[in-house]
Formats: structure tokens, sequence, C-alpha cells
């Protein structure tokens, strides 16, 4: 069955719910966030129980289930004639198959659609069991009464089988299996056939995931969007390798909330992207935006500008003020004396002609610095633009300085090299006042703590 030779069964557990026990409730909390009881079967070709263990909560892993039951101790002592054979939960034993986690070969890749297609037979047994038992759906009963009814079903299913008793007067073979199950034999037969397009498209998903667990202020900001949005409030999920429909879930709870994602990774980056583009003299055209986004790209460039500019000439001013002379001072120095005219012109035109022109304000110097800008041809994008910007900064005072701010790699500092060295373990904040001579000592003696 499956091209998989000398199998004599299938493993794998499946979930009975029950309602919430009213001593150790936590224990029985699937992760689905449901009390069940974690029933583990091992069946043939045949849907045949040919072992059960039903015993732990819901909590429990199939491995430890399985670490801990009396079949393994048996077929670890003595080794069988044959292979069990179960999914990816399980470790890989002498007596136990379980398929490649990525198939690199065509040769991995068959073995995983044939271990597949023979590992269904434990699916649809479960599939049978809780339809021909439809108390085994939901039990409302204490854990202990529980898995006395778990386990009169299963021999029940044993006899019925062995007698070929159908199921609700139809083939029970043929029937839907649970979701569950399905999504299980899904997610084997998708990595079985290792597609490239799901596996890249999970990657992408993974990553962005897996950035906003680590990071408090994504997680935050995610939380703002959902309310300004509307939509629920869910964290993200991960797909495990060793859970049912893990990957199904990280997906539909992604959809669900990619309004939300979007509005979150793009919210930031979108104004300094531009930005830069419009910075960039290859690309200050912007073709990949509209008329209305490229002029308030443009205007949020000219207030920054101007913004940098002012700052400038108020630090300017403030040192200027700082070292003008004081009144006592101008008392008690003598008066300067008056520059007497060099020349007939200007002694006649002097003071018509040097009067002081009134300063252009920092606004009106950006704006007129981003016009000639946008006017000037594009550079080919092979140029550097911080070398065009070094080229050109006596023509764009002002936007060269805020390019340089958007392209420039910010400098970085760390502590002294004495932070990664052995000094640095031994010579603390608490021990600073040893001498050189105490400090050689002690990375003499540390050196050679250990001798060979």
């Amino acid at each position: 069955m499956g091209n998989m030779p000398n199998t004599i069964g299938v493993i794998d557990c499946t979930h009975v719910h029950i309602q919430a026990p009213r001593e150790r409730e936590w224990e029985y909390v699937n992760r689905k966030g449901r009390h069940s009881i974690n029933v583990q079967l091992v069946g043939n070709a045949d849907l045949i129980i040919t072992n059960c263990v039903v015993k732990w909560p819901g909590s429990v892993h199939d491995a430890r289930i399985l670490r801990q039951s009396a079949l393994y101790r048996e077929l670890q002592t003595n080794r069988p004639n044959g292979i069990i054979l179960g999914d990816s939960a399980y470790p890989l034993l002498p007596w136990l198959m379980t398929p490649f986690p990525v198939a690199n070969t065509p040769e991995q890749a068959r073995f995983n659609i044939a271990h597949c297609k023979t590992r269904c037979a434990i699916e649809r047994l479960n599939g049978v069991l809780k339809r021909r038992f439809a108390c085994l759906n939901y039990l409302r009963v204490e854990p202990k009464v529980a898995c006395n009814i778990i386990l009169a079903c299963i021999v029940l299913h044993n006899i019925a089988t062995r007698r070929h008793v159908p199921c609700d007067a139809s083939d029970a073979h043929d029937g839907p299996e649970p979701e569950g199950h399905t999504g299980h034999a899904i997610r084997e037969g998708m990595r079985a056939l290792k597609l490239p397009s799901v596996s890249r498209l999970l990657a992408r998903i993974r990553r962005i995931v897996s950035f906003f667990h680590r990071s408090t202020v994504g997680a935050y900001e995610l939380g703002e969007k959902q309310k300004l949005l509307g939509l629920p409030c869910h964290k993200l999920k991960t797909d495990v390798s060793t859970r049912w429909n893990s990957a199904f879930e990280m997906v539909d709870r992604f959809l669900e909330q990619q309004p939300a994602i979007c509005a979150t990774l793009l919210s930031p980056q979108r104004r300094t992207l531009r930005s830069a583009s419009a910075l960039d003299p290859r690309f200050k055209g912007l073709p990949f935006l509209s008329e209305d986004d490229v002029a308030e790209t443009f205007g949020r460039v000219v207030a920054e500008a101007a913004s940098l500019e002012q700052q400038v000439r108020v630090e300017e001013h403030e040192v200027t003020e700082g070292t003008q002379p004081t009144e006592e001072q101008n008392q008690s120095s003598p008066p300067a004396k008056r520059r007497a005219p060099s020349s007939l012109l200007e002694n006649l035109l002097g003071n018509t002609f040097s009067r002081a022109t009134q300063p252009i304000s920092a606004y009106a110097q950006a704006e007129e610095e981003v016009n000639k800008f946008r006017g000037a041809p594009p550079v080919p994008l092979s140029e550097d633009p911080l070398s065009w910007w070094r080229k050109n900064e006596i023509m764009y005072p002002l936007l060269s300085k805020l390019g340089k701010r958007y392209f420039c790699i910010p400098a970085t500092s760390v502590s002294a090299e004495r932070v990664f060295s052995t000094a640095g373990d031994i010579v603390t904040a608490q021990r600073s006042t040893l001498t050189p001579e105490h400090v050689d000592q002690l990375l003499f003696l540390h050196k050679n703590l250990h001798m060979p």
C-alpha cells in the first residue's frame, strides 16, 4: 500500500474534546485553546486499532506520549520485523519511519509521497472512529470518565470493523475526513511535493510574522492599526513543523490582518523612501508616483532643507551675540575712527549702493534650490549620488546637506577594545582602582588557570 514495504502499522494522535475539568484545568488546553484528551492510536491498512494510549491531557506533545508508552519500551527492547510510519512530530527511530523535512532529491520526494499515501490510513481511521461514535466530538464528563468512554469506543470500533458493520449506512472509507486531519494531510502533501512557490510564500510570511514577534514597537503599532481599521486585535501566528494546520493558520491570520500589517510596515518608511528618491539625482523624476504625491514629496524636501538651514542660522546668531562686546567694554574702549572715503566715486555714491540687501529666507532659498534641481537633467544610473552632491555642493548648498543626511551611512562608536578582551573581564567598574602590576598578575593567572 503506497509502495512502502514491510510496514506493520501507522501511528498518530487525535484530540477528543471534553468540557473544562475542575482540577488542573490548564493541562488539558491544547494548541487550539480547547480542552481535550490526546489519544495515541496505532492502526493498520484495514483500519483496525492495534495499540492505543488513552490517558494524556491535550497539552502533551505526541512525541512525549510515545516515549512514555509501553509500546515504545517494547519496540526499543525487541525490534520488530517491520516499521511503523509516523509524521514529522515523531522522532526517527530504527522501527519508526518519518518523512524527510525537505526533499532535496527526486528519490526523497518519491519517498515522501509514498510515505504520505501509506500514512493516510491513520487519518481515515481517526475520521471513521469519530464518525461512528459521534460522542467523541465532545464529551461532557470528567477526564477519567472520558478516557473510559474513549477506550470503549475503540474496542467497539474494532469489533464493528472486523464484522464489516457500515458507518451510518454508508461506506466509512469514502466519507469526508475531519477538517484537522484533512489540513494535516494537505500540509504533508505540500511538503512531499516541495512546491517552490508555496515554500517561498510561506518563508516571506514567516519573516514578517517573526519581525512582529521580536519587535515590541512593531507589535504596538500593529495593535494601533488594528484599532484604527476596525480589525480584530489578534496576534500573528507562525507555523511549526510538528503542529497540524499551523501553516494554514499562519496564512489565514496573515490574510485577516493584511491591511493592518501593510499600514504598519509602510507608514514610517514611506515618507523616508520618497524623500530619498526625490533627493537622488538619478530618480528625482519620481515616475512611480502621481502628480499630487510628487508635489507633496518635494514640498516635504523643501521644508526639511529650510528647517536644517534655519537651525544653522540660529546657531550662528547665538555665536555672534556671544562675541559682541558689552556696554562696559564699549565705554572703556576709545571710539573707532571714521574711515575716510578712498575715492571720489565712493564719496558721491557710497551711501546709495553700499546699503545691505535684505537676506533671503531659508524657505525661499530651499524652494529656489529645489526648483533648480528639478529642472536639471537627470544623471545616469551608474552615477554615485554622494559623489554628485559633493561636486554640486556650491550650486545646491542646502540640498547637498540634506542629501548627505539621507545617503551617508551614519557613523557608530563602540567601547574600547578592553571591553571585549580578557582585561575587560577583569578590570570592571568595581575593580577600577587596581594597580597595573596587580592587573598583570591577574591576567597571567587567568590565562594559566587551566594547565594542559
